[in-house]
């Protein structure tokens, strides 16, 4: 890193983070990117971060296994149409409620390898690929593997700061559903990718926005308010640049 930078106009301050496993550190396999900074001067305080950032992050989370997840249908919302229920399933898999009817299932997934968050202008986006195991909830805890799906999705977003919060948009992707195993006969997965990418735009994008629009507050210092703040993404990395002004009470 460079030692900083100071003259009559600035300073200048470069800072390498990485975030860790506290009790198991292991080496990162990417390194952290060149930064090209904006020749911006008209506000008072600038601050880049890198993907690096969200990345290590995002490997330490995967490592320790945070990004596993395990669904049943207590969690389905009541209004969906879709329930974990082998009856509910009929339309996709025939065989699986003939074999086990009117029992519950549970989806295990987990995520094929760390996420990566990629920064180019103007847009983030993210392209996690999971793999997802159904099993049958059978009496006396037993759980029956019947199937294993991969899905694969792509998130873009854009983001946009004010003086008081961050809001964002997701632009709607439709995501990728494959049959990786079924130990219960046909599987139309064809169907169950129509109905699921029908949920996201239509309904889950949509709420996702809705909570977007109206944004993240800031933690900012008391008597600390920020005027004409600006953001930017470019390629690698995020770009903030703002005046600070300090409230007498």
């Amino acid at each position: 890193m460079e030692p900083p930078r100071a003259t009559a106009q600035m300073l200048d301050v470069m800072l390498k983070a990485e975030i860790f496993n506290r009790d198991h550190r292991s080496p990162v396999a990417f390194l952290a990117p060149v930064m090209s900074l904006p020749e911006e001067h008209s506000r008072m305080v600038y601050f880049a971060i890198s993907d690096y950032v969200f990345n290590t992050a995002s490997q330490v989370y995967y490592e320790a296994g945070y990004l596993n997840f395990s669904i049943t249908d207590d969690v389905v919302p009541p209004t969906s149409n879709l329930r974990l229920t082998t009856k509910s399933f009929r339309p996709f898999v025939p065989r699986l409620a003939k074999r086990y009817p009117d029992m519950n299932l549970e989806l295990q997934g987990r995520v094929a390898s760390a996420p990566v968050l990629n920064f180019s202008p103007g847009n983030l986006s993210l392209a996690p690929q999971m793999e997802i195991e159904a099993f049958v909830l059978l009496p006396g805890s037993i759980k029956e593997p019947v199937f294993q799906l991969g899905v694969a999705a792509n998130v873009s977003a854009m983001l946009t700061f004010n003086a008081s919060k961050i809001t964002g948009f997701l632009k709607p992707e439709k995501i990728q559903v494959e049959l990786k195993e079924s130990k219960v006969g046909v599987f139309n997965v064809e169907l169950l990718e129509a109905l699921l990418n029908y949920y996201l735009i239509n309904t889950l994008y949509r709420e996702v926005n809705e909570k977007l629009a109206k944004g993240f507050r800031l933690p900012l210092l008391k008597h600390i308010q920020l005027s004409d703040p600006v953001l930017q993404i470019h390629k690698d990395f995020l770009f903030l640049g703002t005046n600070i002004q300090y409230l007498r009470v």
